[in-house]
Order: C-alpha cells, then structure tokens, then sequence
C-alpha cells in the first residue's frame, strides 16, 4: 500500500484491518509515496525482502553450524520491556518476549502485553514463555532440546 504521507495513527488501523485475523488477515506491505519516484534498489529491494518474509520466504541461512545449538532443536528466547516517558503518569510499560520458531533461527514470534506502569520485571512472563513454547511445537512439530534467553538487565 502507498501512503501519501507518514501518519502512525492511520498506519496502525491499516496494519490491524489488513494483517490480523480481525481484520481480513491479508499480508500487506507500506511505503511512503515520497519514496516512489527516487526507486533505488536499496529500496525496492529492502520491500522484497520485507515481503518475503511475510509471505513465508527466507532472505538469509548462516551457512555451517552453530555450536552448541545446531546440533539439537534449540529454542532463542529475547525479552524486553519499554516504558512510556517519564513525564507519563497513566501508561503502562510494555513486555514482549520473542523467540525463535525453526532450526535456522530466521522466523520468529511474538507475545506482548500491557503491564503496570514503569514495571521493569515482566509480569506475565510464564504465560507469555507457554505461549511461544507451544508455537514452536507446532511449527517444528517437537520440543525443543535446549533454549537460549537472551534479556535486558
């Protein structure tokens, strides 16, 4: 889709109406019109790539293995929490935790939830691990033999 300007608010009901299941759950892809008429191919090919990824391609393998985790099925977890400004008395901060969803350790999912303001310690993080440990199974039809999780401090 081409949007004529940058506008987060209505980037994001595009993104809900067209990529969710409560939308119409079709892959969609943004540029900036601003960005049509130059066309370099920095750029076109950073949308393919974009592209691809959603629609379930691969851009990059690391060739060879990794020690210690491509030898069994092996699970990375990365976890997180940003905050709203200082000057934000009401918002809540934001945990996700992501993890890694094949051998090649290139797709990757997502759990996000809304916690207590400027909590640093993720609330939910039990839940939010299950979670992403049941889509892994479900995509790599197993469990993983070891994880990794990789965290701020």
């Amino acid at each position: 889709m081409i949007n004529p300007v940058s506008d987060a608010h209505a980037y994001g009901e595009l993104k809900l109406m067209s990529d969710t299941e409560a939308g119409v759950g079709i892959v969609s892809q943004c540029m900036l019109s601003k960005h049509i008429p130059k066309c370099s191919p920095q750029y076109i090919a950073n949308i393919l790539m974009k592209v691809n990824t959603k629609l379930g391609g691969l851009n990059g393998v690391i060739s060879g293995s990794l020690p210690r985790v491509s030898a069994s099925r092996t699970i990375i977890f990365g976890a997180d929490v940003t905050h709203p400004s200082p000057m934000d008395k009401t918002r809540p901060s934001i945990a996700a935790v992501t993890a890694s969803m094949d051998t090649h350790f290139v797709r990757h999912a997502s759990a996000i939830r809304a916690q207590g303001h400027r909590v640093e310690q993720i609330e939910n993080l039990k839940d939010m691990t299950m979670e992403l440990l049941k889509q892994f199974y479900r995509q790599t039809h197993g469990k993983p033999d070891r994880h990794r999780v990789y965290a701020t401090a």
